[in-house]
C-alpha cells in the first residue's frame, strides 16, 4: 500500500519543479507550530488536521511538491502516512529527510 502512495505521489512530481525553497521543511513547520500550541491537547483529529491545511493552502503554491504530497496523503491509512510522506520526500530531495513532530502528530492529525 505504501508503494501505491510513492508511486502517485511520484507521477504528480514529474510534471512539477522542486521550488527553491524547501517546502517539506516548511510542512515539517507547521507540525512543529502544532506540537508547541498550547490548544493541542484539547484538539481532537480533525482540528489538527484544519491546523494543519491552513497554514498549507496559505502558505504553500499549489505547484509545491510539498503541497502534492500532502493532498494525497491525507487519504492514506493514518498510521501509515509519516512514512509515506517521509521516503516520498526523501526521493524527491535526494537526501535523507526527517521530521520529529510530524512522526508523532500525522497519525492523530486527520480521519
Amino acid at each position: 500500500m505504501i508503494k501505491q502512495y510513492i508511486f502517485i505521489i511520484l507521477m504528480l512530481f514529474s510534471t512539477t519543479s522542486c521550488s527553491a525553497e524547501n517546502d517539506f521543511d516548511k510542512l515539517c513547520g507547521y507540525f512543529k507550530e502544532l506540537s508547541a500550541s498550547s490548544d493541542k491537547a484539547s484538539m481532537n483529529k480533525a482540528q489538527k488536521l484544519k491546523f494543519i491545511n491552513d497554514r498549507v493552502l496559505k502558505e504553500l503554491d499549489d505547484t509545491s511538491n510539498a503541497k502534492q504530497a500532502w493532498d494525497v496523503i491525507v487519504y492514506a491509512v493514518p498510521e501509515e502516512r509519516y512514512e509515506i510522506f517521509k521516503s516520498t520526500t526523501t526521493e524527491i530531495l535526494g537526501t535523507d529527510w526527517s521530521c520529529k513532530e510530524m512522526q508523532e502528530l500525522m497519525p492523530v492529525t486527520g480521519e
